[in-house]
């Protein structure tokens, strides 16, 4: 009987397909799937996962970008809502009233960190999200103040997710295997989001702090206002502090603190 061979990872993509069924099976115990629930995945690959999602009898949904995976997975699962797009530039569909997606894959690694940055404005049409990520990346996402791994996009994506992080896999786990090891990280949206007066300068305010880590706030944020120390201080945040030193309420309180400045400067 012949075999049909199965398509090869493409590297343009950054596929690395699970392949250890008791990483999968922890997967599923984590997200602890249930009948009917509207599930998407993101990049279903040679379906390990998805296989797995449909028995479990959850509404799933899957988004493929691969023209030769998403010909194995029409033909292998008829019944799946399958849809060939790029998940970069996928909206969720318009849902029913109280209705919420679980998002949940293995995702390739040229594409998570623009996917993770697009989470914010999923966060009120999701009830969580399950990755499978490079293990520094979910590292530096789920970072607290004074790490070193702390990062702009972890401070923004903690101001409105709850993340929790599980155990490394080794590349071996994955074809081809990977140069690093990954992580599951589970985002979930918070229920006590910090309140911005302006949220687009609170993302420059957090950009601006680290794009130059080695400094202190007062260096980082001159390009944001001409003296720094006026807004540093008003917070009771030292000049010295560093961006990696903050938590997200200090980051909260200095774009607050620094819209009320701006609105409250005289015109000229």
């Amino acid at each position: 009987m012949l075999t049909r061979r199965l398509p090869s990872p493409r590297k343009r993509f950054g596929q690395h397909f699970l392949r250890n069924s008791k990483v999968i099976d922890e997967i599923l115990d984590i997200l602890a799937p249930e009948a009917g629930q509207r599930v998407l995945e993101p990049g279903s690959g040679r379906s390990a996962l998805t296989g797995r999602l449909l028995a479990s009898k959850v509404a799933l949904t899957a988004v493929e970008v691969d023209r030769d995976l998403v010909s194995r997975l029409r033909s292998r699962w008829p019944a799946l809502k399958l849809i060939e797009a790029d998940i970069l530039e996928f909206e969720l569909p318009v849902l029913e009233p109280g209705e919420k997606w679980r998002l949940i894959g293995n995702l390739p690694y040229n594409i998570s960190t623009p996917l993770l940055g697009r989470l914010p404005l999923w966060r009120t049409r999701i009830k969580n999200a399950l990755f499978m990520l490079q293990a520094e990346v979910a590292e530096r996402l789920a970072a607290g103040p004074g790490s070193k791994k702390r990062s702009r996009l972890g401070v923004m994506l903690q101001h409105q997710f709850d993340i929790a992080l599980y155990r490394r896999i080794p590349p071996e786990d994955f074809y081809p295997p990977p140069a690093v090891y990954s992580r599951m990280v589970r985002l979930t949206p918070r229920r006590d989001v910090p309140t911005l007066e302006d949220s687009s300068l609170f993302a420059r305010l957090v950009k601006a702090a680290f794009s130059q880590r080695r400094k202190t706030l007062k260096s980082a944020l001159r390009g944001m206002l001409p003296d720094p120390s006026q807004l540093l201080n008003a917070v009771g945040i030292s000049e010295g502090t560093r961006a990696e030193q903050l938590s997200v309420d200090d980051f909260v309180r200095l774009s607050n603190r620094l819209h009320r400045l701006v609105i409250d400067e005289p015109s000229t």
